[in-house]
């Protein structure tokens, strides 16, 4: 992956998704299912294409810059309804542990004469699964007016110069004839640092590691219209993990982090070529 950086210093909202960590969830057909959405309501629904497809669309991406530390968060959904312009809330909840718990939420809120990005502090329930979270968003760790300079609601765009250019991709993952649009955020990585703190004296860095939950929602206190990764169950009392909701552990500073099974098998063959090859090297050393 390449940073998304500007010659200041700074991630480009608008930059290419080949910037960014595209995030799959690992049990999953697809990186999210299609037309699933509660309500019918376009930019409430989630779209990615199928996982091993050519080439691979997620509907939800991470940035990190460590030049202007900062954080970003971007999301793919099935198109801008009337009147033109985002409206509902759109959620990314933070998993700081093993846990099934969201311990804390950042989002975009338009909704109500708010029009704001921010952290929030998940509800007074266990939070584990869709049936039991909430989202207390009416008093935010940190909240700022959703502006050109850290908020983008834009069309997806495919080709070398546009904001998905991969390879034979489509700006129209669902088929139905809407252009798909992305709803990319971002922050000062000390904000969520203070967040993460204030909302359960989680201690993060560039190195730490986490796994999001990612939704959308008519209100702006819910995840109840589309889920990441699974298809519908946006009220179902098994826990995120349990569904298949809960993304593959990444870090900022190193993107996707391996599951044990797959490092232990990639040090696993590492070791196996360095004793062929001494092997090897030994034995032509006899000749």
């Amino acid at each position: 992956m390449l940073w998304s950086v500007s010659s200041h210093g700074q991630i480009v909202l608008n930059s290419p998704t080949t910037d960014w960590y595209a995030i799959t969830y690992v049990g999953s057909s697809r990186t999210d299912y299609l037309h699933d959405e509660q309500t019918g309501i376009n930019e409430s629904d989630l779209v990615g294409s199928a996982v091993g497809a050519s080439p691979v669309q997620t509907a939800f991406y991470f940035d990190y810059d460590p030049v202007s530390n900062e954080i970003a968060f971007r999301v793919r959904v099935d198109g801008d309804s009337n009147p033109p312009g985002f409206t509902g809330a759109i959620w990314v909840g933070f998993l700081f542990d093993t846990g099934d718990s969201i311990d804390l939420f950042t989002g975009h809120i338009d909704k109500n004469s708010r029009n704001e990005i921010g952290f929030y502090h998940p509800g007074t329930g266990s939070n584990t699964s869709p049936s039991t979270t909430s989202i207390d968003d009416d008093t935010p760790i940190y909240s700022e007016a959703a502006t050109s300079s850290n908020f983008l609601w834009t069309a997806v765009t495919v080709g070398p110069s546009g904001n998905d250019p991969v390879s034979g991709g489509t700006n129209d993952i669902g088929g139905d004839g809407k252009t798909d649009y992305f709803a990319t955020w971002k922050f000062p990585f000390s904000r969520l640092e203070s967040a993460a703190l204030a909302a359960g004296n989680h201690t993060i860095t560039a190195n730490s590691t986490f796994r999001f939950v990612v939704g959308t929602s008519e209100q702006s206190n819910s995840m109840n219209q589309d889920l990441n990764g699974i298809s519908g169950n946006t009220t179902s009392s098994l826990t995120f993990s349990a569904l298949g909701a809960v993304s593959p552990t990444v870090s900022p500073s190193g993107g996707i982090v391996p599951e044990p099974q797959t490092a232990a098998m990639l040090i696993g063959s590492l070791a196996f070529y360095f004793l062929a090859f001494r092997r090897s090297a030994s034995g032509s050393g006899r000749e």
